[in-house]
């Protein structure tokens, strides 16, 4: 699909039906709802192969070394802004970034310390993230997790309940079941390998279980899935287990997707 100098007015919820989950967000949504009312010429697609995911944490409170070096943080308060990175002092000393984000949203806790959460899904280099729908000042509460390496995870609710979910499952797990209510969601083998210049890749699947349905996505597939009573996009970002590493310094398993609405 082209688009040339779309205007503010256009419904996200439009964009999902045509675009998918790469562009419901990112580049184009960021557009719409900041600064720029216009987007020029973008054609692409996020659903053909595999990308790589982001999520990162860094606050202004002052955090003894044991809470710095927690592996779960439960952040509550008000939404300060969303915005794309702007690479403030205190953006990622929590969890670090292992590559930059596209994209923030800060929470003033109710100490009056900003939590920034840095997060993107990229393909091919494109920022595909999709835009978190909340305000500025509404009431939020969000679970960070990490692994303790390279795996992170965030999900962020507001009064109506999950609003956003991403995972960034390098090299592990960091979300946990639990951490979104009602949906419990997992990894398993899929069919077949693939090579890649650094060797060879099973592929995976990711599961996701809610009382009302039942979703299976492989590396890169999107689907609708419905969990108390709302329905949530859901992008597989990339999903495979490494059976032989030429390069060396390979990830194990990388296990990422999103979920939003």
């Amino acid at each position: 699909m082209t688009a040339s100098r779309l205007a503010l007015p256009l419904l996200t919820s439009a964009l999902a039906l045509t675009t998918g989950c790469g562009f419901v967000g990112g580049a184009l949504t960021g557009m719409l709802f900041g600064d720029d009312p216009y987007y020029s010429d973008v054609t692409y697609s996020a659903t053909d192969s595999e990308g790589e995911a982001i999520v990162c944490l860094g606050t202004s409170a002052e955090l003894s070394e044991e809470q710095a070096a927690a592996t779960s943080f439960d952040i509550r308060g008000r939404v300060v802004d969303t915005n794309f990175n702007d690479l403030r002092p205190d953006f990622d000393n929590v969890i670090p970034c292992w590559d930059t984000p596209e994209t923030v949203i800060r929470v003033r806790d109710d100490a009056g310390a900003v939590w920034t959460i840095g997060f993107a899904w990229r393909m091919y280099g494109w920022d595909s993230t999709p835009w978190p729908m909340v305000n500025t000042d509404e009431p939020v509460s969000a679970i960070v997790r990490t692994d303790g390496a390279e795996a992170a995870g965030f999900a962020l609710f507001n009064r109506s309940g999950l609003r956003y979910a991403l995972e960034a499952g390098r090299g592990g797990t960091a979300l946990q079941d639990g951490d979104l209510p009602s949906i419990s969601f997992g990894t398993a083998e899929g069919v077949g390998s693939y090579q890649t210049d650094c060797g060879e890749r099973a592929f995976l699947t990711q599961e996701f279980v809610s009382e009302e349905s039942e979703l299976v996505l492989f590396s890169g597939e999107d689907a609708a899935f419905y969990a108390d009573d709302e329905y949530y996009t859901t992008c597989s970002i990339t999903a495979y287990e490494t059976v032989s590493d030429n390069c060396g310094d390979s990830l194990p398993v990388d296990s990422s997707w999103v979920m939003f609405r």
